[in-house]
């Protein structure tokens, strides 16, 4: 027996709302709604002397309820990534926002307002799943900033 489809959709809604408070460790996309809200696309400039990016339009990043305000002039690399893994994770693409959203966490402790690094992790993984970030490449960027990230974490909290 099938369920009516205005009844699935009740369902669906429902567990929309309810998901943060079911499983508030692990948020996923519901209803299309996006795991991280950005207000708008960064605007990057190269600055070949410092040999990194600076953003020249300020956005926000908007992820379970905690807003991470990336100003105009912040300094980034995007994916710090190892020169020995260059070819296999670039340092530019799709993860731009999240990259810069990660790196404005670590760096300056100010900007955290009670968001821990596990936390920022996370938000990296989920900005990535709101971008569209193949799911490989995702989890193994994921995976290299819990692994080493502790390191820069440290250094930024001094």
């Amino acid at each position: 027996m099938r369920a009516p489809l205005g009844l699935l959709f009740m369902v669906r809604a429902v567990l929309a709302a309810l998901a943060p408070r079911l499983r508030p460790d692990i948020q996923r996309s519901y209803a299309g709604m996006s795991l991280v809200t950005y207000t708008r696309e960064p605007v990057l400039s190269w600055r070949a002397k410092e040999r990194q990016w600076c953003v020249e339009v300020p956005f926000t990043a908007i992820w379970r309820g905690y807003a991470v305000k990336i100003p105009m002039g912040f300094r980034t690399d995007l994916a710090s990534i190892p020169q020995l893994f260059r070819s296999l994770i670039p340092q530019v693409g799709r993860h731009i926002q999240p990259a810069i959203v990660h790196d404005i966490l670590y760096r300056h402790p100010w900007t955290r307002a009670g968001i821990s690094r596990a936390m920022a992790d996370r938000m990296f993984l989920d900005g990535m799943e709101t971008v569209e970030v193949g799911w490989a490449l995702r989890w193994a960027m994921y995976g290299a900033v819990r692994a080493g990230g502790w390191a820069s974490w440290t250094k930024g909290e001094r």
